[in-house]
């Protein structure tokens, strides 16, 4: 795993994993792979955090090494990709909301800032 500084800290710098619990987005599963998600959520240096399968969603968490606007215009490049209709999005500067168009159970996403301004956590709840 790669190491960063986390400032002024005397100790030795720190893993993704210790570093993603010190920024306020909570620690990655290592138990849990990137490939049980779907294909769009895929993202690059992605940590999971859990995994939650419910009778009719899918509920999932991220750390991702990005601010909340790219974070956003990633995830909205491949949903469009994926051929995922997006019915609207809302947009702050702490935090963005994608909800997905869905005949029976519309999907929602949330981007939320950590403290760390190149980490967010992405929460999804999909229909299954």
């Amino acid at each position: 795993m790669a190491a960063f500084d986390i400032g002024d800290s005397p100790s030795a710098p720190v893993t993704d994993a210790e570093g993603a619990a010190d920024c306020g987005v909570g620690r990655p599963d290592p138990k849990l792979e990137v490939s049980e998600l779907p294909r769009f959520a895929q993202l690059p240096r992605a940590q999971i955090v859990k995994i939650k399968r419910l009778p009719r969603f899918t509920s999932f968490s991220l750390i991702v090494p990005l601010p909340v606007k790219e974070a956003l215009d990633v995830l909205r490049e491949r949903l469009e990709a994926a051929g995922l209709s997006v019915l609207t999005e809302d947009y702050e500067v702490f935090e963005a909301e994608i909800y997905l168009l869905s005949a029976e159970n519309p999907g929602n996403i949330k981007i939320i800032a950590s403290l760390c301004a190149d980490r967010s956590l992405i929460r999804f709840l999909l229909p299954r």
